[in-house]
């Protein structure tokens, strides 16, 4: 699924919604992203093991390492 996901396209849907590309923390503009998606999961949750979870993207600040993480599906379910 990783390798399918369109960085450039979910890139545009957060400056279309609003979102800065701007460092809160040393101004840069210019980030990377991250190799794979991530999956969140509620702490402590035992029992699941497999699947579930909000699935985020990770982006990197170049100029001092910020890392954020998006929503894959609030910002597609806003934007499409």
């Amino acid at each position: 699924m990783d390798e399918d996901f369109d960085h450039e396209g979910f890139l545009a849907s957060l400056e279309r919604s609003g979102a800065s590309s701007t460092c809160p923390f040393c101004g840069a503009t210019e980030w990377r992203h991250g190799e794979h998606l991530l999956a969140l999961r509620k702490h402590g949750d035992v029992h699941q093991i497999r699947g579930g979870g909000e699935l985020v993207a990770a982006y990197f600040c170049q100029g001092c390492g910020l890392a954020r993480l998006h929503s894959t599906g609030a910002v597609r379910s806003t934007n499409d």
